[in-house]
Protein backbone atom coordinates (compact mmCIF):
# COMPACT_ATOMS: atom_id res chain seq x y z
CA UNK A 1 0.00 0.00 0.00
CA UNK A 2 1.16 3.53 -0.79
CA UNK A 3 0.40 6.47 1.49
CA UNK A 4 0.64 9.75 -0.43
CA UNK A 5 0.78 13.16 1.27
CA UNK A 6 -0.10 16.44 -0.42
CA UNK A 7 0.42 19.73 1.48
CA UNK A 8 -2.56 22.00 0.78
CA UNK A 9 -3.34 25.73 0.97
CA UNK A 10 -6.46 27.33 -0.49
CA UNK A 11 -7.70 24.00 -1.85
CA UNK A 12 -4.63 23.22 -3.94
CA UNK A 13 -1.03 22.06 -3.62
CA UNK A 14 0.81 24.48 -1.33
CA UNK A 15 3.86 26.23 -2.73
CA UNK A 16 5.87 25.16 0.34
CA UNK A 17 5.15 22.27 2.70
CA UNK A 18 5.81 24.48 5.72
CA UNK A 19 3.22 27.00 4.53
CA UNK A 20 0.35 24.53 4.13
CA UNK A 21 -2.84 24.74 6.18
CA UNK A 22 -3.28 20.96 6.18
CA UNK A 23 -2.12 17.77 4.50
CA UNK A 24 -4.34 15.53 2.39
CA UNK A 25 -3.28 11.90 2.84
CA UNK A 26 -4.41 9.22 0.41
CA UNK A 27 -4.04 5.50 1.10
CA UNK A 28 -3.71 3.82 -2.29
CA UNK A 29 -4.04 0.14 -3.02
CA UNK A 30 -4.51 -1.65 -6.34
CA UNK A 31 -4.68 1.61 -8.29
CA UNK A 32 -7.51 2.99 -6.15
CA UNK A 33 -7.97 5.33 -3.19
CA UNK A 34 -8.83 3.19 -0.17
CA UNK A 35 -8.85 5.99 2.38
CA UNK A 36 -8.56 9.78 2.35
CA UNK A 37 -7.72 11.86 5.41
CA UNK A 38 -7.16 15.52 6.13
CA UNK A 39 -4.44 15.97 8.76
CA UNK A 40 -2.94 19.03 10.38
CA UNK A 41 0.80 18.82 10.98
CA UNK A 42 1.71 19.70 14.56
CA UNK A 43 4.56 21.98 13.45
CA UNK A 44 6.13 23.75 10.50
CA UNK A 45 9.82 23.24 11.39
CA UNK A 46 11.55 21.06 8.78
CA UNK A 47 13.06 18.41 11.03
CA UNK A 48 9.94 18.01 13.15
CA UNK A 49 7.74 18.00 10.07
CA UNK A 50 9.79 15.17 8.55
CA UNK A 51 9.52 13.17 11.79
CA UNK A 52 5.73 13.66 11.71
CA UNK A 53 5.59 12.47 8.07
CA UNK A 54 7.59 9.36 8.97
CA UNK A 55 5.29 8.63 11.96
CA UNK A 56 2.26 8.88 9.64
CA UNK A 57 3.71 6.11 7.46
CA UNK A 58 3.88 8.36 4.39
CA UNK A 59 5.59 6.66 1.43
CA UNK A 60 5.30 9.46 -1.15
CA UNK A 61 5.05 13.25 -1.03
CA UNK A 62 3.80 15.47 -3.83
CA UNK A 63 5.31 18.95 -3.49
CA UNK A 64 5.92 22.17 -5.33
CA UNK A 65 9.14 23.63 -3.84
CA UNK A 66 11.54 21.64 -1.64
CA UNK A 67 14.88 22.73 -0.22
CA UNK A 68 17.78 20.43 -1.20
CA UNK A 69 18.49 19.56 2.46
CA UNK A 70 14.89 18.47 2.98
CA UNK A 71 14.92 16.43 -0.24
CA UNK A 72 18.02 14.60 1.02
CA UNK A 73 16.28 13.82 4.32
CA UNK A 74 13.25 12.44 2.49
CA UNK A 75 15.58 10.24 0.45
CA UNK A 76 17.29 8.95 3.60
CA UNK A 77 13.87 7.98 4.97
CA UNK A 78 13.04 6.24 1.66
CA UNK A 79 10.13 8.60 0.99
CA UNK A 80 9.53 9.22 -2.71
CA UNK A 81 9.29 12.88 -3.55
CA UNK A 82 7.60 14.47 -6.55
CA UNK A 83 8.84 18.07 -6.84
CA UNK A 84 8.02 21.05 -9.00
CA UNK A 85 4.45 19.83 -9.37
CA UNK A 86 2.03 22.56 -10.50
CA UNK A 87 -0.46 23.66 -7.83
CA UNK A 88 -3.75 21.85 -8.48
CA UNK A 89 -6.39 20.19 -6.33
CA UNK A 90 -5.31 17.13 -4.35
CA UNK A 91 -7.91 14.97 -6.12
CA UNK A 92 -6.47 15.82 -9.55
CA UNK A 93 -2.92 15.25 -8.33
CA UNK A 94 -3.68 11.84 -6.84
CA UNK A 95 -5.52 10.89 -10.05
CA UNK A 96 -2.36 11.77 -12.02
CA UNK A 97 -0.33 9.71 -9.54
CA UNK A 98 -2.63 6.70 -10.00
CA UNK A 99 -2.56 7.08 -13.79
CA UNK A 100 1.24 7.25 -13.82
CA UNK A 101 1.20 10.72 -15.35
CA UNK A 102 2.47 12.67 -12.32
CA UNK A 103 6.06 13.77 -12.92
CA UNK A 104 8.61 15.95 -11.21
CA UNK A 105 9.83 19.11 -12.90
CA UNK A 106 13.29 18.36 -14.32
CA UNK A 107 14.55 21.90 -13.68
CA UNK A 108 13.50 21.68 -10.02
CA UNK A 109 15.32 18.32 -9.70
CA UNK A 110 18.49 19.89 -11.16
CA UNK A 111 18.29 22.66 -8.55
CA UNK A 112 17.93 20.13 -5.76
CA UNK A 113 20.82 17.87 -6.78
CA UNK A 114 23.28 20.59 -7.77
Amino acid sequence: MKRVAIPVSDGKLSEYFGACTHVEVFDLERQAVRRHQTLTPPCRESGLLLAWIVRQGITDVIANHVDPEIAALFSMEKISLFVGVAPRSPDLLVADYLNGTLTSDREMIRKIIS
